[in-house]
């Protein structure tokens, strides 16, 4: 039972990212806000990495979410 949970709570961890962490990798590095500039004003696609990068869901990825991410880079 203490490995079952154990397992599950590591499998959560694993889906889990840090807020700011806009490539997916579970890390916030210098890789982010470069990752976050190629989407700069594109409009949201609804994909997994326009909405890691459109964390204030408006439309487009802009100010708003880079004001926003930069409190966790």
């Amino acid at each position: 039972s203490t490995l079952s949970s154990s397992s599950a709570a590591s499998d959560v961890y694993k889906r889990q990212t840090p807020y700011g962490d806009v490539t997916g990798d579970h890390r916030l590095d210098f890789q982010d806000p470069f990752f976050f500039s190629r989407y700069w004003y594109q409009l949201d696609d609804e994909s997994e990495t326009s909405f890691r990068c459109n964390p204030v869901v408006d439309g487009q990825i802009n100010e708003a979410d880079l004001l926003w991410l930069r409190r966790w880079w």
